[in-house]
Order: C-alpha cells, then sequence, then structure tokens
C-alpha cells in the first residue's frame, strides 16, 4: 500500500486539477459580467478552496490505512518495515549513510531474516565504510535462506558478494 502522504499529495494535485479549470470558467464569467476584481476573486477562490479538501483527503487516507490494517488504527509490522526500507533507500539516496544504516538495524532488530534489509546493509557497510567482513556475513545469510535461484535478490547478493571477496583479496594482498 502506498503511503498516506503519498496517496493525500496524489488526491492533492488532481483536486487542483479538477478546480482550476472550473474556477478560471467561473473567473472569466464573473470578469465579464462584473469586472477584474471578481475575476480575481473567484481564482484566488479556486487556489484556496484545496486546502480544505487536503485536510478531507488527508482524514480520507487515514481511513484506508485503518481498513487496510485490519481496523486497528496502527500500521502492521510488514507495512512499518516497508517504510523503513523506503526509508533506507531514500537516505542513501540522500548520501546520509549512517543514518541509513542505524534505520537498516532497525529493521533487522524486529526481523533478522529480512532479506532485502540484510542487502541494504550489506550495500552500505562494503561500499561506504568498506567493512567488507560484515558485509559478506549479511550476503551469507541471504543466501543460506536458499531462495529460489532465479530470484532477483539472491542474483544480486551473489553477484555483490563477488564483488566484495574480491575486495577483501585484493586488501590482502596490499597488506601482505
Amino acid at each position: 500500500m502506498k503511503d498516506k502522504n503519498s496517496f493525500a499529495q496524489t488526491q492533492y494535485v488532481g483536486m487542483y486539477g479538477r478546480v482550476l479549470p472550473v474556477s478560471l470558467i467561473f473567473g472569466i464569467i464573473a470578469g465579464l459580467a462584473y469586472g477584474w476584481c471578481a475575476f480575481f476573486l473567484v481564482m484566488l477562490l479556486g487556489l484556496v478552496l484545496p486546502f480544505p479538501a487536503m485536510y478531507a483527503t488527508g482524514k480520507i487516507a487515514d481511513a484506508f490505512v485503518f481498513l487496510h490494517s485490519g481496523g486497528s488504527g496502527e500500521n502492521t509490522l510488514k507495512d512499518q518495515i516497508a517504510g523503513d526500507l523506503d526509508k533506507i533507500k531514500i537516505l542513501k539516496r540522500e548520501k546520509k549513510f549512517t543514518a541509513a544504516l542505524e534505520t537498516a538495524e532497525t529493521v533487522l532488530a524486529r526481523d533478522p531474516e529480512h532479506p532485502e534489509a540484510l542487502f541494504l546493509k550489506a550495500q552500505i557497510l562494503s561500499q561506504e565504510f568498506e567493512k567488507y567482513g560484515a558485509a559478506n556475513a549479511c550476503l551469507s545469510k541471504i543466501i543460506a535462506m536458499d531462495p529460489a535461484p532465479d530470484d532477483k535478490l539472491l542474483q544480486w547478493a551473489s553477484a555483490l558478494r563477488e564483488e566484495i571477496l574480491e575486495c577483501i583479496r585484493k586488501r590482502a594482498e596490499q597488506q601482505g
């Protein structure tokens, strides 16, 4: 399920798409009948009216979350983990690797065998902190789960593990 904020934003943009053409038509009619002040007043209302609608849309999004979570009003563990995984990806894109790693640790504290969280943690550890041993341990857990051979995450984990093992070999050659 999409995040309720993205749902509300989508509804908000859609609201402007419906309100502005209507307010433009009424604004032109009001402008012809009552002058430019009426035109600007109607256009201003067209810009302001979606704000209460946005509030209502947020309430509707809350209702969808309530219904989706079985009426508990709280996100399920699966929803929370999905949100945290998205957060990790965003933090990585923003180059906030320490925060991304902390979020990955939070996910793994809730579900120690979560393959995507293990993979993201391994990526961060190997590519940003050069902690190849810890990254290799995460990838080994994914591979040990024995997912289907055509599983994309398994393929990515295997490829990243090969890169890590190569980095470990190079580091050993440089030191010894």
